[in-house]
């Protein structure tokens, strides 16, 4: 407490581990985690379970002014908070606020939401611009990709921020990114178990890459390197979701040509494509898992499907992302963070009831016989749209 009252430490430090404490101070390992505890109970220290300590209420805490922290997400139809509104609002944001909560009490950080459009992060006039120019935020948490040329724009008007998601190439900047390619293999560990050899993919060309802070990822070599040898590139299928969400036509379309191969399992990148996979099961009386195991990598609506998909806790990973995005804001805003800082967030598996043993494939005939029943009705869906 003494050395936390004096400066020794600051926020953001990382703080000493029981052992460390317990060998600095000359006692037994449980009064150190005693003694930690009630640091982190008085909230002088922020206990991550797997991560580690951190320092989070410095000195001068009482004298601080409150920060405003600005949320920017990469949405082509919505640029201000207040367009983000009830059942409208994407089912991540309630999940990003819990984490940015959870690190900044009630009254020492607001929050404001900015959407932009791809590669105009701050064209002039638009809301998140006009914030920069007036000095309204403190700092900036980025959830979706800018260019180079954007993070340039930012370091130039000396706005502190941090990217979540994603990287951005030839620049340095602090980052939070969930460990997609450990949940992944997971998820194909949990496939391979139950006899899974013939598998089906349907990710986005947009997202995957860049979470995963890998531009040169390759769905099937990855595949065959961790022995799914007989994966090819007619078995994984990519949604251009350049231009954002395309008519549920373009996901139907793309689980029909995995599904034309004979798969016994599909991995699908969110809950959106996993839905369309489970309608096309459902319209022709195919069982999950009996028929086919569906695992979702990215699951942000688990009450919204008619089974409980298997996949990664993107909940949970997306309020952890949150909070280490706030630590390593709120040290760059106090000018004590590295300019080059990567964390990444360990992503768990959620066991549901969409995977199962190795069932009967269906015979590649039978689905050709169904594409043209799939493609009227997609049609009839999406008018519109």
């Amino acid at each position: 407490m003494n050395r936390l009252r004096r400066g020794h430490l600051k926020t953001g430090d990382r703080f000493p581990s029981v052992r460390q404490v317990a060998r600095d101070f000359g006692v037994s390992s449980l009064t150190a985690s005693l003694a930690i505890n009630q640091l982190s109970t008085a909230g002088w220290v922020d206990v991550r379970p797997g991560i580690g300590s951190f320092v989070t209420v410095p000195p001068d805490a009482a004298r601080r002014r409150a920060l405003t922290i600005g949320v920017v997400e990469m949405e082509e139809h919505r640029e201000h908070l207040g367009l983000y509104g009830g059942v409208s609002a994407p089912p991540h944001v309630p999940h990003l606020l819990s984490g940015l909560r959870d690190y900044f009490p009630a009254d020492s950080a607001t929050f404001s939401f900015f959407g932009y459009r791809k590669g105009e992060l701050a064209r002039p006039g638009r809301p998140l611009e006009v914030a920069l120019t007036d000095r309204a935020v403190d700092g900036l948490i980025i959830t979706g990709p800018i260019t180079p040329v954007e993070a340039d724009f930012l370091q130039e008007r000396r706005v502190p921020f941090v990217l979540c998601h994603h990287t951005i190439p030839d620049r340095v900047a602090s980052k939070v990114l969930l460990n997609w390619p450990g949940a992944f293999d997971a998820l194909l560990r949990r496939l391979w178990a139950g006899g899974h050899r013939r598998l089906g993919m349907i990710h986005y060309r947009w997202e995957w890459p860049e979470d995963a802070g890998r531009q040169d990822w390759n769905p099937p070599a990855h595949l065959r390197r961790l022995g799914w040898g007989e994966v090819t590139a007619e078995d994984v299928v990519e949604i251009d979701n350049s231009d954002g969400l395309q008519p549920l036509a373009v996901y139907d379309a793309a689980v029909a040509r995995v599904m034309e191969r004979g798969p016994t399992a599909i991995v699908a990148f969110d809950e959106l494509i996993a839905s369309r996979v489970i309608r096309y099961c459902l319209q022709r009386r195919l069982s999950i898992p009996d028929d086919l195991s569906l695992a979702a990598l990215n699951d942000l609506t688990p009450n919204a499907h008619p089974i409980r998909l298997t996949a990664a806790d993107a909940v949970v990973g997306l309020r952890e992302m949150a909070r280490e995005a706030a630590r390593l804001l709120d040290q760059a805003i106090r000018g004590g963070a590295s300019q080059d800082t990567t964390s990444w967030i360990g992503l768990s598996v959620v066991e549901g009831e969409s995977i199962g043993p190795v069932g009967m494939p269906q015979s590649s005939g039978a689905v050709d016989s169904l594409r043209g029943e799939l493609a009227d009705g997609c049609r009839g869906e999406n008018n519109g749209n």
